[in-house]
Parts: structure tokens; C-alpha cells; sequence
């Protein structure tokens, strides 16, 4: 959701996901659908957004990826970002409540804390 949230807000393509702990990279969202919680993420993007996020693949994050990035923002739990990326200098760490296995509002209220730490974001510049 940051990512394209990111996109979208600023008008570019800047902004790339990829994940801490990716069970199964190269799937789809769409692939992952029937995951235990589902795939809220794909109904409120689209709903709420009018972005199509059924088709993004899932990437794994890894320390040759990091001086790619101006910053790297994790919102996974501390516990599972791994040491050489908490302490890279371009390492943030958003606090977001995780809305797996809440439904729509759950996911929902995620993507209001997300945006509103991506304007916070983007006012910084």
C-alpha cells in the first residue's frame, strides 16, 4: 500500500515494495488471495483509491538492495527487520497497526496511518 499510496500522492514512480519476510516472492497479491486473512489490501486499494494492486508481486528485501534507496521504510514488527537494515543510515521505521486477519476497516484504518505518514513524508522535503 506505501508504495503505491507514495506514487500516487506525488505523481512519480519513485516508490518500490518490497518485504522483510517474503514467504513466497515472485506471487502475485492476487496468488496470495486466499492466504489465512485474505487480501484485503487488493478490495480497499481499489475501492477506496481506484489503484489495481491485484497483479504486484511480492519482492524480498535484501542488503544488496539497500544503497538503492534515498530511504527504506520497514513497517514490519523490529523483531523481524533484520540487523543490517535496521542500521543502515536510510532506515526508517513506521509504526502501523497490522490489519492481517481484521478484514476491510482494519486495513483501511492501516492505509489512513500509512498516507498520513507519507504526507508527513513528503512535507519533509
Amino acid at each position: 500500500m506505501a508504495a503505491e499510496l507514495y506514487n500516487k500522492l506525488t505523481g512519480t514512480q519513485d516508490a518500490e515494495s518490497a518485504g522483510t519476510q517474503v514467504k513466497h516472492p515472485g506471487k502475485t497479491l492476487s496468488e496470495r488471495r486466499n492466504r489465512r486473512g485474505g487480501t484485503y489490501v487488493i478490495d480497499v486499494m481499489k475501492e477506496d483509491e481506484g489503484i489495481d494492486v491485484a497483479e504486484n508481486v511480492r519482492t524480498q528485501f535484501v542488503e544488496d538492495m539497500l544503497d538503492s534507496y534515498d530511504k527504506v521504510i520497514s513497517m514490519a514488527h523490529p523483531e523481524y527487520t533484520p540487523e543490517w537494515l535496521s542500521n543502515h543510515p536510510n532506515f526508517i521505521y513506521w509504526e502501523v497497526t497490522d490489519p492481517m486477519d481484521h478484514g476491510a476497516d482494519a486495513t483501511r484504518k492501516a492505509k489512513q496511518e500509512i498516507e498520513g505518514k507519507i504526507k508527513e513524508l513528503i512535507n519533509q522535503k
